[in-house]
């Protein structure tokens, strides 16, 4: 199986072992947990992330954020952000082919998602629980503080 002999490379280069279970596992990076899912038929890794859930109210300025940074894929390192519509929580994914990745990259990949994941997950926190004022939006929304915080 691809997907578990490159996760065993990644995880010996992380120093954890990486077992698939139900060609599924998940890690612990920072403050992040990711799920990484082999999808034999494909040959893919699929990253996935929760990262907050729906604001039930006055979330369309939000919405239009999320939208906006999906665009072409540059604010988010080339990952999907996207609703799960069984529990209504805000994720992260990304699809990688094991056919050209190897080790190394798979590694700079999941580096960028969890830091891309880690941008997001502080972006909603200024959009949950009471209105924050715009201000407090505009300093997480600030392309400086996204620059700062990806790893290229």
């Amino acid at each position: 199986m691809i997907g578990d002999e490159l996760l065993q490379i990644l995880g010996h280069k992380l120093g954890v072992e990486l077992k698939l279970v139900d060609n599924t596992c998940t890690i612990e990076a920072d403050t992040v947990l990711v799920n990484i899912t082999y999808d034999e038929t494909q040959e893919e890794l699929l990253l996935s992330s929760a990262l907050s859930d729906l604001p039930a109210t006055d979330n369309t300025e939000l919405l239009r954020t999320l939208l906006e940074a999906n665009y072409l894929g540059d604010e988010t390192q080339g990952a999907a952000l996207c609703l799960n519509p069984d529990n209504q929580y805000l994720m992260l994914q990304k699809r990688i082919s094991c056919t050209v990745a190897d080790a190394d990259a798979l590694l700079n990949m999941l580096t960028n998602f969890v830091n891309t994941a880690e941008l997001f997950t502080k972006i909603l926190s200024a959009y949950q629980g009471p209105k924050s004022d715009s201000a407090d939006k505009e300093t997480a929304l600030s392309s400086q503080d996204m620059d700062s915080m990806l790893i290229l």
